[in-house]
């Protein structure tokens, strides 16, 4: 699954997550890894 090293990487990353996402994601994908992101990201 390409998914996993990818947000595995935005997390490595954090001041990268946004470039990361909108430079290798299409926009399909880009919904479903940004909802992944603010859901483990703001996780309290």
């Amino acid at each position: 699954d390409s998914k996993a090293p990818l947000v595995g990487k935005t997390f490595a990353d954090k001041d990268k997550i946004i470039t990361l996402i909108i430079d290798n994601l299409q926009s399909t994908t880009l919904k479903t890894i940004y909802y992944i992101i603010k859901h483990y990201a703001y996780k309290p």
